[in-house]
């Protein structure tokens, strides 16, 4: 059964409005430190399930190619020296990457493929900290590869400290996410299955500073001041000032103690979505909220030096997106043997926009149409992503952009013109303020040279529209994709709760854009859940995963089982 709340769009004189004096006792209610941030989550200087012994790390995130591991390792508290990460025999220094000694980053290299190592975090004097774990290197591009199993999230971010309207019912507001046990919980599941690899989808933080009403309930209400020690300074830089020790309170709990020590032997891969610039995107006369401003860029890259990794470049991407030591923070390969090459790309925090008059490129072009120039993605990684579709020998292919294909909600930053009218139906025959028609044309360019890919599947994996979906693109506006239709995916959410789902917060549930033909094999849930997708020789195969929140009870999210197992032959050769 799919579950669709019935409220409203919520704006803020409607949130004022329903709420009323309720909103002051629940907030003061629930205005406390997290008790992540309180006491020690499970990872936290004792062992977990498997006994591995953290010591004081707090938190590990590795990611993978077939010849190096970049790990990411937050302390519970400054270290005095720095650390060092064993690899069997070889000891990689740490590189710290905050201002105070409690976040560092083990690069390393020339690794063997498909080869399992043995880690450890020792101090300089080379006394253990923690225990000892496994992580293994992917098998090299040109090697033979008979499966690889994907584990996919999005939206997981937000504290449960922050409020949002209940849909009319009692009481008038709750949590908009997920306890953070709930959240762990679900993970654990996911873990559980053993995939090869994670990614998470955007939306690492929810933490909204000027959009309206969400920065109300978020970063500017009265539970962020407590949680954080005060509010950010957007006039001062985020490292090495009191910034830096308001993020970590903000964000910390959110990353780090979602994902603990847990995933110390599953290599991740994650891109930034809209909230991680501390916003919606949302498009007003009053402002625009993308592309980001200065200190929102600042702060979602600092978030990223603190607790994940960057992502691995390569494949001749474009060397201007990309670090000297060949990773990029907003697009990247993830390559699996000759099975698998996905391409994972950031589709707001860079995009371009000729219709906005405070844009340096404004074209002086008021409409809707006419913006040929503008994009989602800079041309140059478009061109890359489109060389890079057609050309790969991998034997299954996926796009892995922060922004879904195939639906919307009336959003500002989306690939399609659907605004939600007055009649509570999306139309693409309404003007979607600043929205440029450019951002269609790069969709169609990118969805058509994955569709001409006759001997390929042409998968997108994505997100942040809270839900859980899977369809087929076969037409968009003029061009015919029936020959290999577009595979869509959006693959579920273990972070948002009741005032998080987009038919609560925008008033509608996700929908397809009307510029398309497309067909919903699994219409858009709003539920928590994850997706595993694996990848054989023979076949990709889809399993989708569920828990209802209002229907089910916790202990549920220990037996899971897939609702749906979509399986899609390997196109002929």
């Amino acid at each position: 059964m799919i579950v669709k709340q019935q409220g409203g769009s919520w704006n803020r004189r409607a949130f004022l409005a329903r709420t009323g004096g309720a909103a002051a006792a629940a907030a003061a209610a629930l205005v406390t430190v997290p008790a992540s941030a309180q006491a020690g989550v499970a990872g936290g200087g004792a062992a977990d399930a498997e006994g591995f012994e953290a010591g004081g790390v707090r938190h590990i995130l590795p990611s993978a190619t077939h010849e190096r591991f970049v790990v990411k390792v937050s302390f519970r508290g400054p270290q005095q020296a720095e650390p060092v990460l064993l690899v069997d025999n070889l000891r990689v220094p740490g590189r710290m990457t905050d201002t105070m000694g409690e976040c560092f980053e083990f690069d390393a290299r020339g690794l063997s493929a498909d080869h399992e190592y043995t880690l450890r975090i020792v101090d300089s004097a080379g006394a253990a900290v923690t225990s000892t774990w496994p992580l293994r290197t992917f098998p090299a591009p040109d090697s033979r590869a008979s499966s690889f199993r994907l584990a996919c999230i999005t939206c997981a971010g937000g504290p449960e400290e922050f409020l949002g309207p209940n849909a009319g019912a009692f009481p008038p507001l709750v949590p908009q996410f997920q306890p953070l046990r709930v959240k762990r919980r679900l993970l654990d599941r996911m873990l559980s299955f053993a995939p090869d690899a994670m990614h998470a989808n955007g939306d690492h933080i929810y933490w909204d500073t000027r959009s309206i009403p969400s920065s109300i309930a978020q970063g500017r209400s009265p539970q962020a001041a407590v949680i954080g020690g005060g509010y950010f300074d957007r006039n001062q830089p985020v490292k090495g000032t009191a910034n830096e020790q308001i993020l970590k309170r903000d964000f910390g709990p959110q990353i780090a103690d979602l994902y603990g020590v847990q995933w110390r032997s599953t290599p991740v891969y994650f891109v930034r979505d809209d909230h991680d610039y501390l916003d919606n995107d949302e498009a007003t006369d009053a402002a625009r909220t993308f592309p980001p401003d200065r200190f929102a860029f600042d702060t979602a890259r600092a978030t990223q030096d603190f607790y994940y990794p960057e992502l691995f470049a390569g494949y001749d991407m474009p060397s201007e997106f990309a670090n000297a030591d060949g990773r990029s923070p907003d697009f990247g390969v993830l390559r699996y043997g000759d099975l698998f090459e996905g391409w994972i790309y950031n589709a707001k925090g860079l995009l371009n926009n000729t219709r906005d008059p405070a844009q340096p490129d404004y074209n002086n072009n008021p409409g809707r149409d006419g913006h040929p120039e503008s994009r989602l993605v800079p041309k140059p990684v478009e061109q890359w992503l489109i060389e890079r579709t057609r050309s790969t020998t991998a034997t299954h292919i996926a796009h892995i952009p922060s922004s879904p294909i195939l639906w919307g909600a009336g959003k500002f930053a989306e690939w399609y013109p659907d605004l939600l009218g007055k009649d509570g139906e999306l139309s693409a025959d309404l003007d979607k303020p600043f929205w440029p028609s450019g951002w269609h044309d790069q969709h169609d360019r990118l969805v058509v040279a994955a569709s001409e890919r006759r001997d390929r599947i042409p998968l997108w994996v994505s997100g942040d529209l809270h839900c859980s979906a899977l369809g087929t693109i076969s037409r968009t506006r003029g061009h015919d994709l029936s020959a290999n239709p577009v595979v869509s995916l959006c693959v579920g959410t273990p972070g948002s709760s009741t005032p998080g789902f987009p038919s609560s917060f925008r008033g509608t549930p996700p929908i397809p854009s009307t510029t398309l033909s497309a067909k919903e094999i699994v219409r858009p849930l709003e539920e928590n859940g994850f997706t595993l997708i694996d990848f054989t020789q023979e076949a990709i195969t889809i399993s989708m995963f569920r828990w209802n929140h209002r229907t089910q009870a916790e202990e549920a999210i220990d037996t899971l089982e897939p609702f749906l197992v979509h399986r899609i032959p390997r196109r002929s050769q």
